[in-house]
Parts: C-alpha cells; sequence; structure tokens
C-alpha cells in the first residue's frame, strides 16, 4: 500500500500505515546514518596513513553516501508532509510534534530512532571535523616541506639543492666540530 492508496473513500488516511511508512524510511536512515559514519571513520584511516589513493577513494565513497542519505532524507520529508497534511497541521511541524497527535506502536520506535539518529548525526558532524583538521593539517605540513624545498640553497638552510649540508648556514650545525 502506497501512501496514494492509504487514502480511504471517506479522504482520510490510515494513519497507521503512515506511521508504518514513516517508520520504515527512518529505520533506513538510521542505517544510511551508520554506513556514512563507518564511511567517515574509514576516510579518516586513510588521511591518517597518508595514501593519497585510498584517501581519494574513501573521499567518493563518502559522497555517495552522503547522496544516498539525502535522497532517504528527501523522502522522509515526503512521508512526513503526508501525515501534517492528513492530521490538517503544519508541514514545518517536526515528527515528534506529529507524534504527540498519534497514537500506537510505531510511536515510541519511531522516538528511539529519532533520538539514534541525533547521536549518530553528532558522532558525524563530530568525525567529519576531525577529518576537516587532518586533512588541514596535512595540507599545511605538505605546504611547508614544499616551501622547505624550494628554499634550497638560499642562507639559512641546512641542505642545498644537491643534498649536501651548507656550512654554516643553519643554527643546528653552529658550534658542532
Amino acid at each position: 500500500m502506497t501512501i496514494e492508496t492509504a487514502k480511504k473513500a471517506d479522504n482520510s488516511y490510515d494513519m497507521e500505515h503512515l506511521i508504518h511508512e514513516l517508520t520504515t524510511v527512518v529505520e533506513r536512515e538510521v542505517s544510511a546514518f551508520r554506513i556514512l559514519l563507518d564511511g567517515l571513520l574509514e576516510h579518516q584511516q586513510s588521511i591518517v596513513h597518508g595514501s593519497s589513493e585510498a584517501v581519494s577513494e574513501s573521499q567518493q565513497k563518502v559522497e555517495k553516501l552522503v547522496f544516498e542519505t539525502r535522497k532517504i532524507r528527501n523522502e522522509l520529508e515526503g512521508k512526513k508532509q503526508t501525515i501534517a497534511d492528513a492530521l490538517n497541521v503544519d508541514g514545518g511541524s517536526t515528527v515528534t510534534e506529529m507524534l504527540a497527535m498519534v497514537e500506537g506502536e510505531y510511536v515510541s520506535r519511531l522516538t528511539e530512532m529519532k533520538d539514534m539518529l541525533n547521536t549518530l548525526s553528532a558522532k558525524i558532524h563530530e568525525t567529519n571535523s576531525r577529518n576537516q583538521y587532518l586533512l588541514n593539517h596535512s595540507l599545511r605540513f605538505v605546504d611547508s616541506c614544499m616551501k622547505t624545498l624550494v628554499q634550497g640553497g638560499r642562507a639559512g638552510v641546512a641542505y642545498s639543492k644537491g643534498g649536501t649540508v651548507q656550512s654554516g648556514q643553519s643554527s643546528l650545525y653552529r658550534g658542532i666540530g
């Protein structure tokens, strides 16, 4: 039964069916969030290990997971709007506000899943922030190394382009000898 067939002949809705469909979509969203979190953690490991190929592959995987998660979120918004219409409430109402208007076996399950989604969302945000920090740190490190290499042969640099030590040029070597 689809949302359209959940509408009864008297233009009322089979609320239990609508809530069941909403529950199914939310369960898929919870699963997608878990997979996304795992993907972000995998991406973090590839950043830490420094393999540019692995970083690129894991980034592509994460982007696909984000796309899939957004598709599920859009589907959820559609279900939410249908329930709002059935309850004659504003579509901007939250699922929690709408659940307060209905009863049934799905209400407690949806409440649990909402809490789970909030927890997963916070973990995803934290992991994403950590990954961004690691990437920024890696880029600063690479930039610093590149500057050191480009400055080879200039005063104050310990090594010349040929790889030999420039005597007296670095404070590291002063006083040795």
